[in-house]
C-alpha cells in the first residue's frame, strides 16, 4: 500500500480499507512535510468505526486541509479511507469529504451513574436525549436500553423503543405559615422554620388579598424548597 498522505512507506502494518466513514473532527490541522517536499495534513478526530470512543490520527493530502480546518468541532464523512490496527486513518488523493447533515436524531447526551459497585454510561440519543431531565429529589425510569461493549467496558444506549418516566420524589408539608414574601420575584412562605418558594398563582390561592394573614394553614407537597403542589389551605381555628 502507497501513503499519499505522507506516512513512511516502511511502516507496516494490516490495514482496512473503507467505502465511508463518519468522523469528528476535534483539532486544527497539523501541516507536515514527506520526504519528496510534498505538504500534507494531520487531524484527531473521534470515529464512528470505534464509537467515537479513541482519538485517531487521520493523515491526509494538502488539498484536504482546508475542508478539515473547517470542520473542526464538527463532522463530516470520509469517502475512500483506510484504518490501520494502531489506530490511523489514511486518506489518499482519490478520497472525498463531504458535509454531515446534523438533525435532532443524530446528536447524544451521555449520562454517568454509578454506585459502590462501579460506573456505566447511559447514552440517549435524538429526541429522547431531550427527555432526559436530571434534577435534585427525582427518579428516572428508563426501560428498553441496549447494551453495548466496548473494549470492555459496557453502556446502555437507547434505542426506538427506548420510554423515559421521570418519578418525582415529593414529600409533604403542613402547618402553620409564620411568613411570607409577596416580591414577585422571590415569592416564598414560611412553614415552621422551613421556606419554600411558590408561584404567583399559588400565592394568589394561600392569601387572595397579597396580603399577610396570621394563622393560616396550608397542606401541600414540595420538591426540595418548592411547592408543586397546595393540598388545601384553611384558617387554624377551623382546622380539627
Amino acid at each position: 500500500m502507497t501513503d499519499e498522505a505522507g506516512p513512511s512507506k516502511k511502516m507496516k502494518s494490516s490495514s482496512t480499507f473503507g467505502a465511508q466513514q463518519k468522523v469528528y473532527v476535534l483539532e486544527p490541522t497539523e501541516i507536515r512535510t514527506n520526504s519528496n517536499g510534498l505538504s500534507f495534513g494531520i487531524a484527531t478526530v473521534l470515529c464512528k468505526a470505534t464509537n467515537y470512543n479513541k482519538v485517531h490520527d487521520l493523515f491526509f493530502p494538502e488539498k484536504f486541509i482546508a475542508k478539515l480546518n473547517e470542520s473542526v468541532r464538527r463532522s463530516v464523512i470520509l469517502n475512500g479511507y483506510s484504518l490501520r490496527d494502531n489506530g490511523q486513518m489514511n486518506l489518499t488523493d482519490s478520497s472525498k469529504i463531504s458535509e454531515v447533515l446534523e438533525t435532532p436524531n443524530s446528536k447524544r447526551r451521555i449520562l454517568t451513574v454509578g454506585d459502590k459497585t462501579g460506573e456505566i454510561d447511559i447514552k440517549m440519543w435524538g429526541e429522547r436525549k431531550a427527555n432526559l431531565v436530571t434534577r435534585p429529589n427525582i427518579n428516572i425510569l428508563l426501560t428498553c436500553l441496549k447494551v453495548d461493549v466496548y473494549n470492555g467496558r459496557v453502556s446502555l444506549n437507547s434505542c426506538v423503543s427506548t420510554t423515559v418516566e421521570i418519578i418525582e420524589d415529593l414529600e409533604p408539608v403542613e402547618g402553620v405559615i409564620e411568613a411570607a414574601c409577596f416580591d414577585e420575584d422571590e415569592m416564598s412562605i414560611m412553614v415552621g422554620e422551613s421556606l419554600f418558594d411558590v408561584t404567583p398563582e399559588q400565592m394568589q390561592r394561600i392569601f387572595p388579598l397579597l396580603q399577610f394573614i396570621d394563622q393560616k394553614v396550608i397542606k401541600a407537597k414540595h420538591q426540595g424548597s418548592s411547592i408543586t403542589e397546595i393540598v388545601s389551605v384553611s384558617d387554624e381555628n377551623d382546622v380539627d
